[in-house]
């Protein structure tokens, strides 16, 4: 498990990961990444990650990863922004990772009208003129729902027109 991240000497939490990692029925106990960033679950989220889940790993039928999971969660925006901002920074997740529908995290926040979720990917490097598989930017999201401060803002990072 430390080959893939597992931090042997972890001070972060009571039990250290490799313990309680160790066996086949711990980790099935264990919550998901998804869910951890489903319910912007930072405490779970980071023990998931130290004990070797894999960050970008799709794992919904959906093929969203907890980057995706996260900008969708309908938690209070000071916990979905926590939850971002450890997926990003200290899980050190890829900003740009696509679903099955080619959306990257920056398409559903976009979508959605969620502003500060798409600062926090833009600063983070997401790629405002990603396409999807329907040759869609996340311009194109936040047009569709006239989601206007976030259409000035895109822009403003350079998305392209066309």
């Amino acid at each position: 498990m430390v080959k893939k991240g597992a931090e042997p000497s972890s001070a972060a939490y009571p039990t250290r990961p490799l313990e309680v990692g160790k066996d086949k029925f711990s980790r099935g106990v264990l919550q998901n990444l998804n869910k951890a960033a489903t319910e912007a679950n930072t405490k779970e989220l980071k023990f998931l990650v130290n004990c070797g889940n894999q960050i970008d790993k799709r794992q919904s039928i959906f093929g969203e990863a907890p980057i995706h999971k996260a900008v969708l969660s309908n938690e209070r925006v000071e916990e979905k922004k926590v939850t971002l901002d450890t997926i990003l920074e200290q899980c050190h997740a890829n900003v740009n990772n696509i679903d099955s529908n080619g959306w990257t995290a920056l398409h559903h926040s976009a979508y959605i009208g969620d502003l500060e979720s798409a600062s926090s990917l833009i600063e983070n490097g997401a790629n405002v003129n990603a396409f999807s598989n329907q040759q869609r930017t996340p311009l194109h999201m936040a047009a569709m729902k006239n989601h206007i401060k976030l259409i000035a803002g895109l822009l403003m990072r350079h998305a392209e027109l066309e």
